[in-house]
């Protein structure tokens, strides 16, 4: 292979992993929260929920 073919192969492959991590990067998370069904307690947890999804928008927070 000529330095040529081999720099572009390179930059081809820098560029496809560049792009694959900022599309792994972007990837939403779900966690899930088991809590009780007490009524008191699921205000709490759905409040608690609300304010750590605002804190970490890229993750969601399924409640069980």
């Amino acid at each position: 292979m000529n330095s040529a073919v081999l720099r572009k192969s390179l930059m081809i492959t820098v560029l496809a992993v560049l792009l694959l991590g900022n599309a792994l990067a972007q990837a939403q998370v779900t966690i899930t929260y088991m809590h009780r069904s007490i009524p008191l307690e699921t205000e709490w947890a759905q409040r608690v929920a609300a304010a750590f999804e605002e804190a970490h928008p890229d993750i969601k927070v399924e409640l069980l």
